[in-house]
């Protein structure tokens, strides 16, 4: 096990301790059912019949538009748009940036050097290199380069070829 799963899997019972409660994973019996979405055993009906007022309203534009030969579905919203409300799509725009409120810029960031996760886990590559007799090695080599290279990128495409006469005509 490497140092970084055996010092998480270390902190566990302290973490329990200072918030004073047990963790339990989620494939208890007790936590199935507590952690259970009802939602999902409910058989919805995604496609239900409509009210026959809006059935009525949409035979109504049908006879409409052949009578006056005209097409008025361009000037109504047949379909719900769940991002608007029917006031309109007004309520999510952004709010006009205030000059005068400008947010503090060019704040020094402190560096605390390199995260500890991520030291152990630099550390821990040349132990399993040497666990499993083999070197790791980047993209960027050149073996890999050559091994892994898109041979497709290697070919000029004719994405528009010139074409005969008998193809122009036709």
């Amino acid at each position: 096990m490497d140092r970084t799963t055996a010092g998480d899997l270390a902190n566990i019972p302290v973490a329990e301790h200072i918030i004073g409660q047990k963790w339990t994973s989620m494939g208890t019996d007790e936590n199935k059912e507590k952690f259970h979405n009802k939602a999902k055993d409910v058989d919805y009906n995604f496609a239900p019949e409509l009210d026959h007022q809006i059935v009525d309203s949409q035979n109504n534009l049908k006879n409409a538009e052949q009578q006056f030969g005209r097409s008025y579905s361009a000037l109504l919203q047949v379909e719900s748009d769940p991002i608007c409300s029917s006031a309109g799509c007004d309520q999510y725009m952004h709010p006009k940036p205030d000059s005068s409120k400008d947010w503090p810029k060019d704040y020094g960031v402190p560096n605390f050097g390199m995260d500890r996760t991520t030291a152990g886990d630099l550390e821990d590559i040349p132990v399993a290199e040497a666990i499993v007799g083999h070197k790791w090695t980047s993209m960027g080599t050149d073996f890999n380069k050559e091994k892994f290279k898109n041979r497709a990128k290697d070919v000029d495409y004719n994405f528009a070829p010139q074409l005969d006469g008998d193809m122009i005509d036709s």
